[in-house]
């Protein structure tokens, strides 16, 4: 079943955001979501970020 909200999040040199970015959107009380990230250029700061998060939930 697809989900009713897509959530994209761009991610261009934003390390330092993006885990708070996630978290946020991973809090709502609204389920029925999904989050695809677009990574238009990135550092390996981002792809641990994304990492960790996908491995906690």
């Amino acid at each position: 079943m697809k989900p009713k909200v897509s959530v994209i999040i761009p991610v261009y040199n934003t390390g330092e955001i993006l885990r708070n970015t996630l978290d946020s959107i991973l809090s709502q009380t609204f389920a029925d979501f999904e989050v695809t990230k677009k990574m238009v250029a990135y550092v390996m700061l981002e792809i641990m970020v994304c990492q960790n998060v996908t491995e906690s939930m």
